[in-house]
């Protein structure tokens, strides 16, 4: 196999390259069945060559993104009522596991309000949920926080 292929095994040097010498890899069997000869060879060596592009593509950190939805969106300002705030995580858009998320308060009346948890962790659906409540009318923003991600979600509280 052509030594610039890859520098390590499993360690693609970039994109570029990696489309330049999977082209060239292409060519040397093309020329092969072209001189009528086996290209079993060459199609040995694409097909360790993708094996180990996938093996790379395998180990790239994840991409995540967090939402977090309160429902319901209103509740009654009587430290009773309860608003459930779901923060959702995922992982390259596939919902993620296992992941701790921090909720915190804030808002002008985030000090009369109480979270029922200032932490969780994401289940199969990569959902965790917590509870707010408030005794005064107005609003709070409960932010949730996981892998350098936040997603907000506001409670309005009425009299």
């Amino acid at each position: 196999m052509r030594a610039s292929l890859l520098a390590t095994p499993g360690k693609l040097r970039n994109a570029q390259a990696v489309r330049r010498d999977l082209a060239w890899l292409i060519s040397q069997a093309e020329i092969a069945v072209a001189k009528g000869q086996n290209a079993e060879r060459a199609f040995t060596d694409i097909r360790a060559f993708l094996a180990s592009a996938t093996a790379y593509v395998n180990t790239v950190a994840p991409i995540y993104a967090l939402t977090a939805v309160a429902a319901p969106a209103s509740i009654v300002g009587n430290n009773t009522a309860t608003s459930t705030i779901t923060a959702n995580i995922k992982a390259n858009g596939v919902n993620s596991a296992g992941n701790t998320v921090s909720f915190a308060l804030s808002g002008p009346k985030a000090a009369t309000c109480t979270l029922s948890a200032a932490t969780g962790v994401s289940d199969a659906s990569g959902n965790v949920a917590v509870t707010v409540k408030g005794s005064v009318a107005g609003s709070v923003t409960v932010t949730a926080t996981c892998k350098g991600k936040t997603a907000t979600a506001t409670v309005t509280l009425t009299a």
